[in-house]
């Protein structure tokens, strides 16, 4: 039996948990990270034990209270910005304090995202981004039409 939460509720748990020092695994709703996440994958995350760094995916609190998993794209000493994989634009800059877990590990049709920043992320979204594109279909037409008249 799946448990339903609203963002605040989520948040509330969430909290609590990660206060006890404990990890926890979630239904992602959304499509922001794909392809790395997609709706209805299993994150687990856990409290954050170390630095963090650019590529981490963290579980954070936005400034209208609710809860979001993205990657984090740049830190200062007060402020995180993070973005979604699929999104085009960063999230607004949040205090540090915002952040409340990294991500460790994925479950589902995603692909998991462990891999060394920024580099597997560029060759894992690059099929992505030709899917997205049609590229393929943009390159090949051109070729076949040429094939054609040669053939």
């Amino acid at each position: 039996m799946d448990l339903v939460l609203n963002s605040r509720d989520f948040l509330e748990v969430a909290e609590s948990i990660l206060k006890k020092g404990k990890g926890f695994s979630f239904k992602a709703i959304g499509h922001s990270m794909a392809p790395f996440i997609k709706d209805g994958d299993i994150v687990t995350v856990r409290p954050i034990t170390r630095p963090l760094k650019v590529g981490d995916v963290v579980l954070l609190k936005t400034n209208e209270g609710k809860p979001l998993l993205h990657r984090v794209k740049k830190i200062d000493k007060e402020w995180i910005i993070t973005k979604g994989d699929a999104s085009y634009t960063d999230d607004p800059p949040l205090p540090k304090e915002n952040i409340l877990a990294l991500a460790v590990n994925n479950k589902g049709k995603g692909y998991n995202f462990h891999f060394r920043y920024p580099f597997g992320y560029i060759i894992t979204l690059i099929p992505y981004w030709i899917r997205q594109n049609r590229l393929l279909t943009k390159v090949c037409k051109p070729i076949l039409f040429l094939l054609r008249l040669i053939i």
